[in-house]
């Protein structure tokens, strides 16, 4: 029908995503837990840029999942970013694994130091943003970097991220 093919029209429409969702999460109520939150969010976040490589350009556009930047998307409202990256030669996370289910003040800054070392570890062996083979401009600490300043910027808002070695 007419009003179905307006609506699949206005959906690819550019200028939806000029629509600053910064920070819609600040309208929510204080009180409300982050789990009645509907979290939008993003997989394979940073594969909107994707760097030239030997494998076949199909395979590579195969790999591009997103249209935006991850600036971008926090801009757009996203809040769960999936990153992926090439893994780093060691890691440091067992403080992360031994305080996951505690809530104190204590095993955030411990949680908040392994994933300071991951990144340091993932800075020591290249640290890139990945989809599979294929390589993503940027790095996991450029990524964290990023989130860190918009969260510094827009205090009220949460970010959940899941990075995943490739």
């Amino acid at each position: 029908s007419r009003e179905k093919a307006r609506f699949r029209s206005d959906a690819m429409d550019p200028r939806l995503h000029e629509v600053d969702q910064s920070d819609w999460m600040a309208n929510l109520p204080e009180e409300l837990p982050l789990s009645a939150v509907s979290m939008p969010g993003t997989h394979n976040s940073a594969s909107a840029f994707l760097e030239r490589t030997r494998l076949p350009g199909i395979l590579v556009s195969a790999c591009r999942c997103q249209a935006r930047g991850l600036g971008a998307q926090l801009r757009m409202g996203v809040r769960f970013f999936d990153l992926r990256v090439w893994p780093p030669r060691t890691t440091t996370s067992e403080s992360h694994h031994r305080s996951e289910s505690n809530r104190t003040p204590e095993a955030f800054r411990e949680v908040a130091e392994a994933v300071e070392d991951w990144a340091q570890a993932a800075d020591e062996s290249g640290g890139k943003l990945c989809h599979g083979r294929v390589s993503c401009r940027g790095s996991f600490r450029q990524a964290l970097k990023l989130f860190s300043a918009f969260l510094q910027a827009h205090p009220r808002e949460v970010i959940i991220l899941r990075a995943k070695d490739e």
